[in-house]
């Protein structure tokens, strides 16, 4: 018998990637109006350097970022990190607008509440198509015997 893995996607917030490069164009511009001031251009150089250390570091965290269900885990991929979550462990599901870090580029977001070693746990996901998203989980869910709750 085949298994299907079905592969999504994050929901994008322009506004959120907007929010980042302009927090990073900031300081490199305060950074080079500091420098003009002083006749030191040393800053702007070291400014540089380091804007592009972090977003090379936010790109092996964030790149490729990507969520795969299959009847038996949900995978959890955000750059060179990974979650796997077996679908038979999860124990709800809730709509969430959390502001804090998780792999996801939206705030337009899923909480997946699981079992981790006798230790609840959760991952926050946004996936482009939530209600598909849902739908699939369920059915995956549904031919393990544990039970989900959807209502949290």
């Amino acid at each position: 018998m085949e298994t299907k893995t079905e592969h999504y996607s994050s929901q994008v917030d322009t506004w959120l990637v907007a929010l980042i490069a302009c927090i990073l164009l900031g300081v490199l511009i305060l950074a080079a109006f500091i420098s003009w001031k002083s006749g030191d251009y040393r800053a702007v150089v070291f400014v540089l350097v380091c804007e592009l250390v972090t977003a090379g570091m936010m790109a092996l965290i964030a790149y490729p970022l990507q969520y795969q269900l299959s009847p038996d885990k949900m995978l959890v991929r955000s750059g060179v990190m990974r979650t796997e979550v077996p679908v038979h462990k999860i124990t709800g599901i809730q709509k969430t607008r959390n502001p804090f870090s998780a792999p996801a580029w939206s705030l337009d977001r899923l909480k997946i509440d699981y079992d981790n070693k006798g230790y609840p746990a959760y991952v926050i996901v946004s996936p482009t198509d939530q209600e598909r998203f849902i739908k699939q989980l369920k059915s995956f869910h549904h031919s393990s015997s544990a039970e989900i709750d959807l209502s949290k």
